[in-house]
């Protein structure tokens, strides 16, 4: 009884940084959200918390251990203070979890994963893990992924964004997984179709890394550039991948009609007119960006990931008859198939921007929160029981 529903819980919630995507946009709500409901939230990030870009509650005590990696030239050199530096955020993350001494701790991301649950390790404090990607397509590099497996099997639950992707870590990694889908709010202002759906701009939006396919979105653009004069496209965030795709975009002659704006802290502000939006990730954990468009009845074109998007759309399939979105195979083909009807067909493109808004009655925060906050008072009375 020591952990009652109306009993306030001590939650130390764990990730690399607030400087990035979905990741940290969920967990940074969640742990203010978590704050709101009265409980003792601390927030432990391993950079400084110079360059976060998302907000939390005033309630949710901030700890930046200021440990991340410094590079150096010197490949030996390099080795050494990786391993050094990846000892020093083990001692400081064991020390600030036992200064704080939390009821339960919430990691997300697999390598913070490892890294918390071997730092938590023989404090008794249960830790429950968020896997934030679909490790069938993103796996670690060594050591990691052998230390994954090794450590996932003594958190107190690994949660997955998606049923396949828990599957695989129950017989991948032997872990005791759970399912909660990411969530999303309904905005304040919705896309005005009736400027929107004439713009001719299409709206793509993600971490510029391999993975989230922007180079292919490009290349099927550009296959219908000359069909299509007086179309554009946006591409909005940050990633190693830039300078890439900036001379992807130079050598297909498409720099007066695809931009890549960078990130953007208030992104709709400016992108709300938007015609259409694409996912053309290879694979997703569970994607922010789709989701967002959606709710805001921005028409969406997925390719269909085995994870995420699939997750999302044969949700609302069955919910509602319809999946919000518009679908295509995972593959640049299909994708230029995809752009082109939505493109031609506007009526369909609008109807999808219409079903699509609902997306907010199916992965809704409340919901969401609910089913964290009542795991980790279960992680807690567990512990409290023994």
């Amino acid at each position: 009884m020591a952990y009652a529903e109306y009993k306030a819980l001590k939650i130390v919630c764990i990730i690399p940084s607030l400087n990035g995507g979905g990741a940290e946009r969920v967990l940074s709500q969640l742990a203010s959200m978590l704050a709101e409901r009265e409980h003792d939230v601390t927030l432990i990030t391993l950079d400084d918390g110079k360059h976060d870009r998302h907000l939390i509650a005033e309630q949710v005590r901030r700890l930046n251990l200021d440990v991340m990696t410094r590079s150096t030239r010197n490949k030996k050199a390099y080795a050494f203070s990786r391993l050094a530096q990846s000892i020093r955020r083990l001692s400081r993350l064991r020390s600030a979890i036992r200064e704080i001494g939390p009821d339960v701790i919430l990691s997300f991301c697999d390598q913070m994963n490892v890294m918390t649950l071997i730092a938590a390790s023989r404090t008794g404090i249960p830790v429950v893990a968020g896997e934030r990607s679909d490790p069938r397509h993103q796996s670690l590099s060594q050591p990691w992924e052998w230390l994954r497996g090794s450590t996932y099997t003594i958190a107190y639950r690994v949660v997955a964004l998606t049923h396949e992707v828990a599957e695989y870590l129950q017989e991948e990694y032997g872990a005791n997984t759970t399912t909660i889908a990411s969530a999303i709010a309904s905005p304040p202002n919705p896309s005005p179709r009736d400027i929107a759906s004439k713009s001719r701009k299409i709206l793509a939006m993600g971490r510029l890394e391999h993975e989230k396919g922007f180079d292919r979105l490009i290349e099927a653009f550009g296959k219908m550039s000359d069909k299509h004069p007086d179309w554009t496209l946006s591409i909005l965030g940050d990633g190693s991948q830039r300078e890439a795709l900036e001379r992807q975009i130079s050598e297909l002659h498409l720099t007066a009609r695809v931009t890549l704006h960078g990130w953007l802290q208030d992104p709709w502000k400016e992108h709300l007119d938007s015609c259409f939006f694409v996912l053309p990730s290879r694979y997703e954990g569970f994607p922010s960006a789709l989701l967002e468009a959606m709710c805001r009845g921005i028409p969406a074109l997925t390719v269909d990931c085995d994870s995420g998007p699939r997750a999302i759309t044969q949700r609302m399939q069955d919910q509602t008859g319809y999946p919000g979105a518009m679908i295509t195979a995972n593959d640049s083909s299909a994708l230029v198939s995809g752009i082109e009807e939505m493109i031609t067909n506007p009526t369909a493109r609008e109807e999808f921007g219409r079903r699509g808004a609902a997306v907010t009655d199916y992965f809704g925060w409340d919901h969401m929160v609910s089913e964290y906050e009542s795991l980790l008072r279960e992680a807690a009375s567990d512990r409290s029981a023994s």
